[in-house]
């Protein structure tokens, strides 16, 4: 049966050949860490010029985000949801801070980050759309 065999190592050629593997979303705080700036902000889908975010610095350090604006230093403890689509990440105020705890959307691209949050992080954001009360930041490293 040597007809066969041509068609038989081509099915298997086929079989063997590699395919590219579709890996589970794992959200990490690695691609966050170091310093972003702040350069643009919307809320409720339209540009904002608020002089305290607009400038500010973000600071990740391992499980630590401490944000510089121009009124006074935020920090806060974070912890990434590993499986979130799209990724998220909780923040737990530090250092008595007055801030409240919540949630953050976040987005790596390059040397870009978009954050996208509630104000005040009242609830848990599902999307980075535009929706009353949502801000969301674009930064480049600083």
């Amino acid at each position: 049966m040597p007809h066969l065999a041509l068609p038989v190592f081509l099915a298997l050629a086929v079989l063997a050949a590699e395919r590219p593997v579709t890996e589970a979303r794992t959200c990490a705080v690695q691609p966050l860490l170091g310093t972003w700036k702040a350069d643009t902000l919307t809320f409720d889908g339209k540009p904002q010029a608020d002089e305290e975010m607009l400038g500010a610095r973000f600071t990740f350090t391992g499980d630590r985000l401490r944000i510089e604006t121009a009124k006074a230093p935020l920090a806060f403890a974070i912890s990434v949801d590993a499986g979130s689509a799209p990724c998220a990440l909780h923040l737990d105020p530090l250092e008595g801070s007055r801030e409240p705890e919540g949630w953050m959307l976040f987005e790596v691209h390059g040397s870009g980050l978009r954050l996208g949050f509630h104000d005040n992080l009242s609830r848990r954001p599902s999307s980075f759309e535009a929706r009353p009360e949502m801000l969301v930041l674009r930064l480049s490293r600083s």
